[in-house]
């Protein structure tokens, strides 16, 4: 076949046309070591795009396509680890066919998981990591071994990242290359009190964030929606108008939800405001306390979200029922907002790093 098929094989595997490629490999297996112009085979291109479906079409008419390296020496696992493509990197440890290439290097050295480490892809690491395989203390060309690439990342930048890819590879008993400890000692002392600050920082919005939903959440306890009953002449005055409505019931569990959630996350990071850094169980105990703060309040600000839409709605839907649902799919709407700009923005970051 012709070297302009090429195209046609990177086009369809892009596009995941997994029927596609097949007819072309069946007409001609030889096409899958065909290179676009930046020197990519086709599958390179279907682990840069996590088309687990399409690389075993590739393998299944082609088993030596993992041999395939591009102009850098990178084989397809390289390209999986470098994009933080989590489905081929699971394909390739859980085969034995693909034994050969979990260890295989690149003109410099590196082996996929110091390429996951240099591209901050914290679960390939891990993945990488959980494995006997994999060797784990491979020294490149610049005498670096994994571990040295995570702790090369720019804490001021990638801290969190930094700190949990460390705490991985420590746990997993991998060894530094060949570095004066002197000098490393002094690295490490002298990114200390950047990461102080930083764990402070975050600390202090966390505390803001909970004091402010504690207080939302404990004035619209007292202010419930309908008002209470002020009929001199009935039992039940005092009591909440609407309190036999499920709508009602539900929007007091989630307003209490999110006012006990940001008290928890206020007395934990009161608990956990230990001014010693000295020692690295401190700094493992304050990164823990932030991360399980982050998520009660998570779940505060969602708390909080049903509570003002189940209280908009419990008073509005008997005489607007279309304003009712309108403010509900709105409140829902944020947190689905959100995801998708987190998406939208880590997407974006790994595109401007890969390039």
């Amino acid at each position: 076949m012709p070297p302009k098929a090429a195209p046609f094989t990177i086009y369809a595997v892009s596009l995941r046309d997994v029927n596609m490629v097949r007819l072309l490999l069946q007409a001609n297996a030889t096409v899958a070591h065909l290179l676009d112009d930046n020197g990519l085979s086709a599958i390179h291109i279907a682990a840069s795009k996590d088309y687990t479906e399409v690389i075993r079409e590739i393998l299944c008419h082609c088993p030596d396509a993992t041999e395939l390296t591009d102009g850098d020496g990178n084989t397809f696992l390289h390209v999986a680890a470098k994009k933080g493509a989590t489905a081929v990197v699971k394909l390739v440890l859980s085969n034995p066919l693909f034994i050969h290439s979990i260890n295989e290097t690149n003109h410099e050295g590196n082996t996929p998981l110091h390429v996951a480490a240099m591209n901050h892809n914290i679960e390939i690491v891990q993945l990488l990591l959980s494995h006997s395989i994999v060797n784990k203390n491979v020294i490149n060309c610049k005498g670096l071994t994994p571990l040295d690439v995570a702790l090369s990342i720019d804490a001021s930048k990638f801290g969190f990242i930094r700190t949990t890819m460390i705490k991985a590879f420590r746990s997993a008993d991998t060894r530094f290359g060949l570095r004066r400890m002197d000098i490393m000692m002094y690295d490490d002392q002298g990114s200390l009190e950047e990461e102080l600050d930083r764990h402070r920082a975050m600390t202090n919005n966390l505390a803001l964030v909970a004091v402010l939903i504690a207080t939302v959440t404990f004035a619209a306890a007292f202010t419930l929606p309908g008002g209470y009953n002020s009929d001199d002449n009935n039992q039940g005055q005092g009591m909440a108008i609407l309190a036999k409505k499920l709508v009602f019931k539900v929007f007091l569990i989630s307003n209490t939800i999110a006012m006990t959630s940001s008290i928890f996350v206020t007395f934990l990071l009161i608990y956990s405001s230990s001014p010693d850094y000295s020692s690295s169980p401190e700094r493992d105990l304050r990164m823990g306390v932030i991360i399980i703060a982050m998520r009660f309040v998570q779940v505060a600000l969602g708390g909080m979200l049903v509570a003002f839409s189940m209280g908009i709605y419990v008073v509005v839907v008997s005489q607007c029922s279309w304003l009712a649902y309108l403010i509900c799919g709105m409140t829902i709407s944020v947190p689905i907002i959100v995801w998708t700009l987190d998406d939208i923005i880590w997407a974006h970051w790994l595109k401007q790093k890969g390039t």
